[in-house]
Protein backbone atom coordinates (compact mmCIF):
# COMPACT_ATOMS: atom_id res chain seq x y z
CA UNK A 1 0.00 0.00 0.00
CA UNK A 2 1.57 3.18 -1.09
CA UNK A 3 0.94 6.43 -2.82
CA UNK A 4 1.02 7.11 -6.55
CA UNK A 5 1.75 10.41 -8.26
CA UNK A 6 -1.35 11.19 -10.32
CA UNK A 7 0.77 12.83 -13.03
CA UNK A 8 3.45 10.20 -13.53
CA UNK A 9 1.92 7.03 -12.09
CA UNK A 10 5.11 6.50 -10.07
CA UNK A 11 5.26 5.54 -6.41
CA UNK A 12 5.90 8.50 -4.08
CA UNK A 13 6.17 9.11 -0.35
CA UNK A 14 3.18 10.04 1.81
CA UNK A 15 4.70 13.48 2.38
CA UNK A 16 5.04 14.10 -1.36
CA UNK A 17 1.48 12.86 -1.91
CA UNK A 18 0.19 15.40 0.64
CA UNK A 19 2.30 18.17 -0.91
CA UNK A 20 0.92 17.35 -4.38
CA UNK A 21 -2.61 17.40 -2.98
CA UNK A 22 -2.14 20.78 -1.36
CA UNK A 23 -0.79 22.14 -4.67
CA UNK A 24 -4.07 21.04 -6.32
CA UNK A 25 -6.34 22.36 -3.57
CA UNK A 26 -6.19 23.34 0.06
CA UNK A 27 -5.55 21.67 3.36
CA UNK A 28 -8.72 21.29 5.41
CA UNK A 29 -7.52 19.40 8.50
CA UNK A 30 -4.66 17.47 10.02
CA UNK A 31 -6.02 14.98 12.53
CA UNK A 32 -4.19 13.95 15.71
CA UNK A 33 -3.53 10.50 14.26
CA UNK A 34 -1.84 12.03 11.21
CA UNK A 35 -4.65 11.68 8.67
CA UNK A 36 -4.89 14.71 6.39
CA UNK A 37 -8.05 16.06 4.71
CA UNK A 38 -7.56 17.97 1.45
CA UNK A 39 -10.20 19.82 -0.57
CA UNK A 40 -9.24 19.75 -4.25
CA UNK A 41 -10.11 22.32 -6.92
CA UNK A 42 -13.13 20.35 -8.13
CA UNK A 43 -14.76 20.77 -4.73
CA UNK A 44 -14.24 17.17 -3.68
CA UNK A 45 -12.46 16.31 -0.47
CA UNK A 46 -10.27 13.31 0.15
CA UNK A 47 -8.30 11.83 3.02
CA UNK A 48 -4.62 10.94 3.03
CA UNK A 49 -4.63 8.27 5.71
CA UNK A 50 -2.01 8.00 8.42
CA UNK A 51 -0.05 4.72 8.39
CA UNK A 52 -2.23 3.20 11.14
CA UNK A 53 -5.51 3.88 9.33
CA UNK A 54 -4.03 2.89 5.99
CA UNK A 55 -3.08 -0.51 7.45
CA UNK A 56 -6.35 -1.07 9.37
CA UNK A 57 -8.28 -2.94 6.63
CA UNK A 58 -5.40 -5.38 6.09
CA UNK A 59 -4.99 -5.86 9.84
CA UNK A 60 -8.69 -6.70 10.16
CA UNK A 61 -8.40 -9.13 7.26
CA UNK A 62 -5.41 -10.80 8.96
CA UNK A 63 -7.25 -11.11 12.28
CA UNK A 64 -10.25 -12.72 10.60
CA UNK A 65 -8.02 -15.11 8.69
CA UNK A 66 -6.10 -16.04 11.85
CA UNK A 67 -9.36 -16.54 13.75
CA UNK A 68 -10.72 -18.78 10.96
CA UNK A 69 -7.58 -20.94 10.89
CA UNK A 70 -7.53 -21.35 14.66
CA UNK A 71 -11.13 -22.53 15.03
CA UNK A 72 -11.32 -26.10 16.25
CA UNK A 73 -7.73 -26.25 17.48
CA UNK A 74 -7.44 -26.78 21.19
CA UNK A 75 -4.33 -25.82 23.07
CA UNK A 76 -2.90 -23.71 20.25
CA UNK A 77 -5.15 -20.70 20.60
CA UNK A 78 -5.27 -19.19 24.07
CA UNK A 79 -8.60 -17.85 25.31
CA UNK A 80 -7.07 -14.42 26.07
CA UNK A 81 -5.93 -14.11 22.45
CA UNK A 82 -9.32 -15.29 21.22
CA UNK A 83 -11.10 -12.66 23.31
CA UNK A 84 -8.84 -9.83 22.12
CA UNK A 85 -9.23 -10.86 18.47
CA UNK A 86 -13.02 -11.10 18.79
CA UNK A 87 -13.16 -7.67 20.47
CA UNK A 88 -10.95 -6.08 17.81
CA UNK A 89 -13.05 -7.52 14.98
CA UNK A 90 -16.28 -6.39 16.68
CA UNK A 91 -14.93 -2.85 17.06
CA UNK A 92 -13.82 -2.66 13.44
CA UNK A 93 -16.90 -4.07 11.75
CA UNK A 94 -19.95 -1.90 11.07
CA UNK A 95 -22.82 -2.49 13.44
CA UNK A 96 -26.01 -3.93 11.97
CA UNK A 97 -29.07 -1.81 12.60
CA UNK A 98 -31.98 -3.63 14.17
Amino acid sequence: MGYTDYRTGKSISREQYIKNGIERGRLIAVELCGCVVINDRTGGAYIVYCPMHLAAPKMLEALKLYQKHQQGTSGHYCSDCANVIEQAIALAEPKEEK
